[in-house]
């Protein structure tokens, strides 16, 4: 299956680029929500260009499946992203790139937005990664999960908001 899709979508004719990246992207994706992330992720890999929807289908992928810490090899804008939610970075230009990327991105998605929050708290942008949770929270209809509310936690303890820490946690405790 993975070689008749992978060869029919490299025989289809292209209007642009832009056709291109979406239907390879409809790949990665189809592959990576079907449990496929090894072949999602060579997909992905020779694709002619990515975008950010791409790039989240993928790590997507790797976090429904629990191998994002596998994702270390990769490079670019892909490799700051899995530094920042892996905790290796403390530049704060790598987590400015990646909130840049994140403003860029068409749709967002729980994993993106749970993703760039944590990037900002565990990388010590406290005040940040609550301001973006206040923006996400009731605006969109994405809604946090437990991974989101133990960065929030996490913030609210590093700049002593205990009260706010507790509502969070209230919270996650009502949704979940």
């Amino acid at each position: 299956m993975f070689k008749d899709a992978r060869h029919l979508l490299e025989k289809m004719p292209s209007r642009d680029v832009h056709d291109s990246i979406v239907r390879w992207t409809c790949l990665v994706t189809k592959y990576s929500r079907g449990g496929w992330v090894d072949e999602a992720r060579v997909l992905f890999d020779i694709m002619p260009e990515r975008n950010v929807v791409t790039y989240n289908a993928m790590l997507s992928g790797y976090v429904q499946s629990g191998r994002l810490g596998t994702l270390d090899n990769c490079g670019g804008k892909w490799s700051a992203l899995v530094d920042c939610l892996t905790l290796k970075t403390k530049r704060s230009a790598e987590v400015q790139g990646l909130y840049t990327l994140f403003r860029k991105m068409p749709e967002r998605n729980v994993v993106s937005w749970t993703a760039m929050i944590g990037g900002f708290a565990w990388n010590g942008f406290y005040r940040e990664a609550l301001l973006l949770f206040l923006e996400w929270n009731g605006n969109y209809e994405t809604r946090p999960n437990g991974e989101t509310f133990i960065s929030l936690v996490y913030a609210c303890a590093r700049i002593w908001l205990p009260h706010l820490g507790k509502q969070l946690h209230a919270q996650l405790i009502v949704n979940n």
